[in-house]
């Protein structure tokens, strides 16, 4: 019987922290544009919409704090000390009525600063204070997010003197209802707003309340241009199949077949150049971000390295280029735009990894 109790005790303690957490976070997929503020000294605000029609409500991010100070007077006792991280969650639902949860943690040691021989406390983790609004849409409950990231919960009052609130309109004079124009730079996939580079975007997407469920399952033909080296050689390729695109909430899996030939070029015996082509059925897989509408294809703007694989096996041979029972595989690739333009390392061998041969390629690609 004790240990029935002792069951039903944990069991319970595990469905009120869900429920808990439930009340102060954002649901799956509820936000569709992040917005970022530097604010200096590594000091961060982050905006995150519904919808970007959302952004008239915090036109006056100083009044929005100041209430928010005001109801964590109560609380301003308990929150005094500066050497731990707090993080702070304020809720306001639809009624009106207010939620706050505060969760502070203590370092396991002590750091310091010495500074001309006088030792400083030193903090090693930002506050995050997180308010939390929700508005009536017509699928429900709309949700919006403005988050802090300061050194010391303390000063948050000192970003009450305006300049958050020019920020902000100025964020609305150079955002579109849709797509972000010439009034932004993308640099390192990430979009800054060229009247003040202090504010910035990752993405930029659609913002429709009716788009909100995005899983869907699309059949594609896909066709692309490459060209590697093998050994010494330089050669050409191309390559047709279809593609299988799975998007489940913000990410699309793609599972491609496709046929590829490899054009080596040679001269006979009375110096008649000569094509030759040898063909690979190629198996890929590729992990990455989902379109806004089903019948689209991802926009992945960010220069970096994307989830990849594939593996290649030689179907058709002609000449001596490739040894019989030929592989070629390839794991991860650097997207250089939008998925379209990429490079992608890989390694040629026969039979059980032999004769391992390295390359890289790069290739030019579209879905239709």
């Amino acid at each position: 019987m004790l240990c029935f109790l002792s069951i039903t005790a944990t069991l319970c303690a595990q469905e009120t922290n869900k429920e808990t957490t439930r009340l102060f976070e954002l649901p799956p997929y509820s936000i569709h544009q992040t917005f970022r503020i530097d604010l200096g000294k590594e000091n961060q605000l982050w905006l995150q919409l519904g919808q970007m029609q959302d952004l008239a409500h915090w036109s006056n991010i100083d009044s929005i704090l100041q209430v928010f100070l005001n109801d964590m007077k109560t609380f301003r006792d308990s929150l005094s000390d500066p050497s731990t991280t707090k993080r702070i969650d304020y809720v306001i639902d639809l009624s009106g009525r207010k939620r706050i949860r505060i969760r502070q943690s203590r370092p396991p040691g002590a750091a310091f600063l010495l500074d001309q021989g006088e030792p400083a406390l030193l903090k090693l983790e930002q506050d995050s204070i997180h308010i939390l609004l929700m508005f009536p849409s017509s699928t429900g409950v709309r949700y919006n997010r403005l988050s802090f990231y300061i050194n010391q919960y303390s000063g948050l009052e000192g970003f009450i003197n305006g300049s958050l609130n020019n920020k902000l309109r100025l964020l609305r004079q150079n955002v579109g209802s849709q797509y972000i124009g010439n009034d932004w730079t993308w640099r390192m996939g990430v979009n800054y707003m060229k009247a003040d580079p202090s504010i910035s975007s990752e993405h930029f997407r659609f913002a429709h309340a009716e788009e909100e469920n995005r899983n869907s399952l699309l059949l594609n033909t896909t066709v692309r241009v490459d060209a590697q080296n093998y050994k010494n050689y330089f050669t050409p390729s191309f390559s047709l199949g279809v593609a299988i695109r799975l998007s489940v909430g913000e990410i699309q899996h793609a599972f491609k077949a496709t046929w590829e030939p490899f054009f080596f070029f040679t001269t006979d015996a009375q110096g008649h150049t000569q094509t030759l082509h040898n063909d690979f059925l190629v198996f890929s897989y590729i992990y990455g971000n989902a379109p806004r509408h089903a019948d689209e294809k991802p926009v992945n703007l960010a220069f970096g390295i994307r989830p990849a694989f594939s593996l290649g096996y030689l179907v058709n041979r002609e000449g001596a280029y490739f040894e019989k029972h030929s592989f070629r595989l390839s794991a991860a690739r650097l997207n250089l735009y939008q998925d379209n333009i990429y490079l992608e390392p890989c390694m040629y061998f026969h039979d059980l990894f032999r004769g391992v041969t390295p390359g890289i390629r790069i290739s030019l690609e579209g879905f239709f």
